[in-house]
């Protein structure tokens, strides 16, 4: 999910930029679909029993704040889109980037293109592949840290009991060995 933050509800900015992005992500390696309000059909009846099933931004992004305007009241008033695609006061609109396998499985590079493509100020990204970044690069953090802290008192601990530095190191050295033929 990509979200950009305004000061201003609905802001025509914000919306071009929504616009821009819905199209420009989509062209990413690993995301096949982008959903927005750019891209995904609100469904509305009129007063003569007519449905129109549209995006609010179909075509272009809004040319004036009045646009803006309107494409807001379209959103708000539409039982899913707020709280999915925009905030309820509108100040926070959002992407959904529906990914491929290879999305997934090369979450870190994903997350290098959308820093690439993305403006800095006003813009979050989270889901998936941030959650796995950031759970990937913890969890090495972790093993550097405990690896050698347990290794090094199960050699005290070897070194206790035995006595002898060579009897305490060789199941150290066999078990490392061993842990190296199975990982590579």
């Amino acid at each position: 999910t990509v979200a950009v933050r305004s000061d201003r509800s609905f802001d025509r900015d914000s919306l071009a930029l929504i616009f821009d992005l819905t199209e420009n992500l989509a062209a990413l390696e690993g995301v096949r679909r982008v959903d927005s309000i750019a891209s995904v059909p609100i469904i509305e009846s009129g007063p003569d029993s007519d449905i129109r099933i549209d995006p609010p931004m179909e075509f272009q992004a809004p040319a004036t704040q009045d646009e803006a305007d309107s494409i807001g009241v379209r959103v708000l008033a539409d039982p899913i889109a707020p709280g999915v695609f925009a905030s309820k006061d509108g100040r926070v609109l959002a992407l959904n980037l529906l990914l491929d396998s290879h999305g997934v499985s090369a979450s870190k590079a994903l997350l290098d293109s959308l820093a690439e493509a993305l403006p800095a100020d006003g813009i979050w990204v989270s889901g998936v592949p941030v959650f796995r970044v950031e759970t990937d690069a913890r969890t090495r953090s972790e093993l550097m840290t405990f690896i050698p802290l347990t290794v090094s008192l199960i050699g005290a601990l070897l070194l206790g009991v035995f006595r002898s530095l060579s009897a305490a190191a060789f199941p150290l050295v066999v078990s490392g060995a061993g842990t190296c033929v199975v990982i590579g």
